[in-house]
């Protein structure tokens, strides 16, 4: 394109200086010729124009050309040289030219095959590697692989024509026999993986290396060596297994925990540094059945067991007389009776309280301003004892003082109303004391008298 290009502007140039030839001679003075401005400016800045063969100078050139066609042409060190027709029309204009690099086709070669190719530091692949364009210039390219020494080659591109680099690498590479305690340990050289146990592994560079020796469940061995060409290193690694943790966890909590035979102490309890093998475990709770089982423990890992204990545990059911009785069971409160809705008489309502030990229990059954009342009774896992109604026996202990205008009235508060306030003044005997002969009343609590907020009404009544 750029070569028939020239052509056609060389064949109209002849063409143009034939006219010019066969026109008549004026004697007159030739008018002045018409010209355009135009800028021409370059891509990298400071190449050289030539504009219908006449060099302009370094771009960018600001230039005064007349009408038509010409012939540029752009050249720059490193560069390929541009060719093209500039048409200059009726106005002012400019040309921008970006060159292109100058480039060759560069291969690359090694024996062996496979070398990592790296030009000034920046990684390129694996030989053979053709480069097809390589800017003009001087390279650093270094061919390295694994059990060979490196190599530097300096790589000078100057000329279009292809180059090649062909080059022989020499061994640099050592040798490991590695065997380990447990085998089948897994066995990286320089982070690389290489195998499995017992291995020998090849094509290690001279100089340091790291070894690694991995297997599940024990402790990573890693040793640096210092190898030398063609050394051939024999290494055993006895490998050491990783403690395993174990978890024991009961529902509900709180139960002894023994392994082997041995109490190791209450739920939930975690055990640590246990090696690999069988362990029997049992767990132990008062109320609950005890629970056993065998696991087998790995190395390095954590286990948790749970057991779910089932509760050797009844219940029972009772009423009271009167309400308001609470019971306990081994000195353990188990609940309080309520009084029956809209009842005339003294009896609660049935109370059932579960998760009783099983067998013999003594029950207490208690109650403010009540003897205390116990029985005996046997628990059935999963069953309900049903127990006679109990009935609390009132004590008589006065809580109440009541002065009036002509006596003092000591016994324990019954009830009162709008007329009257009503006293045990003996066990069996009530007074009944009219509100408007009150003048005070004193409370009576744990042997202390205490004066109350009780104020009297202008009738002599007395509030509690």
């Amino acid at each position: 394109m750029k070569t028939s290009a020239i052509l056609r502007i060389v064949s109209a140039s002849a063409a143009a200086a034939t006219l010019l030839a066969a026109a008549p001679a004026i004697a007159a003075k030739p008018a002045a010729a018409v010209t355009r401005q135009v800028v021409v400016a370059s891509d990298p800045q400071g190449a050289s124009v030539t504009i219908d063969g006449v060099p302009q100078g370094a771009a960018p050139l600001t230039l005064q050309l007349a009408p038509g066609g010409h012939l540029v042409e752009t050249s720059m060190k490193g560069y390929e040289t541009d060719f093209r027709t500039l048409v200059v029309g009726d106005s002012s204009g400019g040309e921008t030219i970006r060159l292109k690099p100058a480039t060759a086709a560069v291969l690359v070669q090694s024996e062996p095959a496979g070398a990592v190719i790296t030009r000034d530091g920046v990684n390129l692949g694996f030989t053979p590697m053709l480069m097809p364009e390589v800017p003009f210039g001087t390279y650093r390219v270094e061919l390295s692989l694994a059990g060979y020494k490196p190599q530097q080659i300096e790589l000078v591109v100057a000329a279009p024509s292809p180059q090649k680099i062909a080059a022989r690498l020499v061994s640099s590479s050592a040798a490991l026999d590695i065997t380990s305690d447990p085998p089948g340990a897994s066995v990286s050289v320089n982070g690389v993986p290489r195998g499995q146990t017992p291995i020998t592994v090849d094509k290690i560079e001279e100089g340091q290396s790291s070894l690694d020796i991995v297997a599940e469940g024990y402790a990573p061995f890693r040793q640096q060596l210092s190898l030398s060409a063609g050394e051939v290193f024999k290494l055993h690694a006895p490998l050491v297994a990783i403690p395993s943790k174990l978890a024991i966890v009961t529902i509900p909590e709180g139960a002894r925990v023994y392994v082997d035979n041995q109490y190791k102490g209450e739920s939930p309890l975690n055990l640590d540094g246990l090696s690999a093998g069988s362990y029997r475990i049992r767990v132990e709770k008062t109320s609950f059945e005890p629970m056993a089982r065998s696991i087998e423990l790995g190395r390095n890992v954590d286990v948790v067991e749970e057991f779910k204990l089932s509760a050797n545990v009844g219940s029972l059911r009772f009423t009271s007389s009167p309400a308001g009785v609470t019971v306990f069971v081994n000195g353990r409160e188990f609940g309080t009776t309520e009084a029956r809705t809209n009842a005339t008489d003294q009896i609660s309502e049935p109370l059932e309280v579960g998760g009783l030990p099983v067998g013999e229990q003594e029950l207490v059954f208690t109650r403010k301003g009540h003897a205390e009342t116990r029985r005996k009774i046997v628990v059935n896992r999963g069953e309900t004892t049903v127990v006679d109604l109990v009935r609390l026996e009132r004590l008589f202990i006065p809580d109440v003082e009541v002065q009036t205008r002509t006596a003092a009235y000591r016994g324990v508060y019954v009830s009162k109303n709008d007329e009257f306030y009503r006293v045990e003044t003996k066990p069996g005997l009530t007074m009944s004391i009219p509100n408007k002969d009150i003048v005070t009343v004193r409370l009576i609590r744990e042997e202390n008298v205490v004066q109350d907020n009780v104020s009297t009404n202008q009738t002599g009544a007395a509030g509690f």
